[in-house]
């Protein structure tokens, strides 16, 4: 009970199901935090639990300024982790600093080229940046690695869509394995081919498979 990194790999679980939709969401979020505290109460020096709540406190819009200041202190602590180079690219992106977004990513992949983590973080901050290209290759590298990585296919779909490739972007989201982010996906590209009913009965399947979970941030 006193092991703080068993505390920490706990919360990190929690949120990772969260995300997915594999828990309840508000559930999962909660015990994301709870545990990263209890981790955080026995060994304050874990860098880990404290880039995890720091990037909650971000995406929830708890506190901004002090998330990001807290991803910046696990930074400090372990500026060579992957995890907490893609969970400060990831708030970054969020809060719009998209070129610091990227560095964070090539930092991470520079200290783990073969993390599919990583190059799904990167995939994700060039998509928002808008650089297409990269971002596809970043979510192609994501599944060379990973075939079976949870919402590898709806991203690869996403960066498809936004480059107006609606029909490769359907098959993607078709292949997806995740029913949550495969529905995601049929929702998202349907509209694109002109197929709004199916477009919409996918939707109403995703708020019947996850009404108050992450489906209701997805959109």
């Amino acid at each position: 009970p006193r092991f703080a990194p068993a505390w920490a790999a706990l919360g990190m679980m929690y949120w990772g199901m969260a995300n997915n939709s594999l828990v309840d969401y508000g559930e999962g979020a909660r015990l994301a935090r709870e545990n990263s505290e209890k981790a955080l109460a026995i060994d304050p020096s874990l860098a880990d639990p404290l880039a995890l709540l720091g990037y909650l406190d971000v995406i929830q819009d708890a506190d901004r300024d002090g998330g990001m200041a807290r991803l910046e202190r696990a930074r400090q602590l372990e500026p060579h982790n992957p995890r907490i180079l893609t969970r400060l690219a990831n708030a970054s992106t969020r809060v719009g600093r998209l070129d610091d977004a990227i560095q964070h990513c090539l930092q991470a992949l520079r200290a783990d080229p073969l993390s599919a983590l990583a190059h799904a973080v990167y995939g994700n901050a060039c998509y928002f940046a808008g650089h297409l290209e990269e971002a596809e290759a970043a979510r192609r590298k994501v599944l060379a690695l990973s075939p079976g990585w949870m919402s590898g296919h709806f991203y690869l779909g996403r960066v498809l869509l936004a480059q107006g490739r609606a029909e490769a972007a359907l098959e993607e989201m078709q292949r997806e394995e995740s029913e949550f982010w495969r529905l995601t996906g049929l929702a998202l590209a349907l509209p694109w081919l002109g197929r709004r009913e199916d477009a919409d009965d996918a939707l109403q399947r995703l708020r019947a498979l996850d009404s108050q979970g992450a489906a209701s941030y997805q959109f």
